[in-house]
C-alpha cells in the first residue's frame, strides 16, 4: 500500500515540476522514461518476492547461515541484473526513445536520453532497496522496511526533486538515484545494526 501510494505521488510532484521546466515535451519524456524504468522495477520486485519465502522459513527455522546466504546471493543477483538493464537500457536509449517518439520530436529525444543515461543510475541502489525491504518484512522487521519504503517514496524524493528540478531536467532526473542512494545507506545501516543485535 506504502509502494503504491507513494509512487502515485511521486508522479503527481514530477509532473508538476516537468510541466513547469520544459512543458508537455518534458512530461511525455518523464512518461518515457518514467514507463521503462517500472517494467524493470518489476523484475526486482519478482526477484523479492521470489526470496522472501524462503527467507521467512530459514528465520522461523533459525537457520542463520541459511538466511545471510539467501540474503547475498539475491543481493547480488540484483546488482548484476542491474548492470545488465543498465548497459542494454544506456546503449540503446536513443532506439528505445524512438519507439515512443512517432512524431520524431527533436526536444523530447533529447530529454528522454538523458533521463535514461541518469536516472537509470539508480537503478542499481533501487534493486538492492527492494530486496532489503523484503528481506526486513520477511524477519519480523516491518517497521525498518516501512521505513526503507518511505525514505524512498516520499521524504527523500519529494525534497530531492524540489531542490534539484532548479537545475532543470538533469536535476529532476538525477532526484531519483540520489534518494535510492541515501536509502541504501541507511538500509545498510540498519542491517549493520540487526547483525549486531543478533
Amino acid at each position: 500500500m506504502l509502494i503504491e501510494i507513494s509512487s502515485g505521488l511521486v508522479v503527481l510532484l514530477f509532473n508538476m515540476l516537468i510541466l513547469k521546466i520544459t512543458g508537455n515535451i518534458g512530461v511525455a519524456a518523464y512518461g518515457v522514461v518514467c514507463n521503462i524504468w517500472l517494467v524493470c522495477i518489476a523484475i526486482f520486485n519478482g526477484l523479492a518476492h521470489g526470496m522472501q519465502p524462503l527467507t521467512s522459513e530459514s528465520y522461523g527455522s533459525h537457520d542463520t547461515k541459511n538466511l545471510i546466504m539467501l540474503r547475498r546471493m539475491t543481493l547480488t543477483i540484483s546488482l548484476l541484473l542491474s548492470s545488465v538493464i543498465y548497459l542494454t537500457v544506456f546503449t540503446n536509449a536513443s532506439v528505445i526513445t524512438s519507439l515512443f517518439n512517432k512524431t520524431n520530436n527533436p526536444t523530447l529525444y533529447k530529454l528522454a536520453i538523458e533521463g535514461f543515461k541518469i536516472m537509470f543510475t539508480g537503478l542499481f541502489f533501487s534493486g538492492v532497496n527492494i530486496v532489503l525491504t523484503t528481506y526486513f518484512t520477511s524477519i519480523e522487521s516491518a517497521k525498518i522496511a516501512s521505513t526503507l519504503i518511505l525514505l524512498r517514496g516520499v521524504i527523500l524524493i519529494a525534497p530531492a526533486s524540489i531542490i534539484l528540478s532548479q537545475f532543470g531536467m538533469k536535476g529532476i532526473w538525477a532526484s531519483l538515484p540520489l534518494s535510492e542512494i541515501i536509502t541504501t545507506c541507511v538500509g545498510m545501516i540498519y542491517l549493520k545494526l540487526k547483525r549486531a543485535m543478533n
